[in-house]
């Protein structure tokens, strides 16, 4: 964006009305110029614009910032709308399996709300043992004490136990079963 202020004499009066206009615009930076100073604004990152130094026209700029033929250009445009797509048919898929993963799991199972192929409820007591863990990193005297093996999630697999690597904890002697 330019701010182009011929009769300014002052280019930092001109500095509030290119902030504004930078905002409108949605660009990170502004050229003010009154003819005879050229100041440069990263508006974003700076309070205040700086002069600039050099400044190059478009043919300096052409061979400085090599600009590929128009033909590339067309292929790497396309080689960015395929990527696009990509990425949007990904988003559309992830949404779609969000909204599928449920509707799945209810046609297997039926609504657990509701339950209407009348699967058996159970307390989880009546099916299982349920107790409750022990503390690691307890402070226990040696002779009230004991070392023994425990399962953690690192152990199970996919369809299998890897017992490898078995850690052991000490508990309570009245602990053990």
């Amino acid at each position: 964006m330019i701010e182009a202020e011929r009769f300014c004499v002052n280019l930092g009066d001109a500095a509030a009305q290119a902030k504004a206009y930078a905002q409108q615009l949605g660009v990170p930076y502004a050229f003010l110029c009154n003819g005879r100073e050229l100041l440069f604004w990263e508006w974003r990152r700076e309070a205040y614009p700086r002069a600039l130094k050099t400044f190059f026209r478009q043919d300096d700029l052409e061979r400085r910032v090599p600009v590929p033929a128009l033909e590339e250009q067309r292929r790497i445009v396309g080689l960015l709308a395929r990527a696009e797509g990509i990425v949007r048919l990904r988003r559309e898929a992830r949404r779609k399996a969000v909204e599928l993963i449920p509707a799945i799991f209810i046609d297997m199972f039926g609504d657990p709300a509701t339950n209407p192929d009348a699967w058996p409820r159970e307390p989880l007591s009546a099916v299982a043992q349920v107790i409750s863990g022990v503390a690691k990193g307890r402070k226990l005297a040696a002779d009230e004490a004991v070392e023994l093996p425990y399962m953690r999630v690192a152990n199970a697999r996919d369809g299998y136990l890897d017992l490898v690597d078995v850690k052991t904890i000490e508990i309570k002697c009245s602990e053990v079963e």
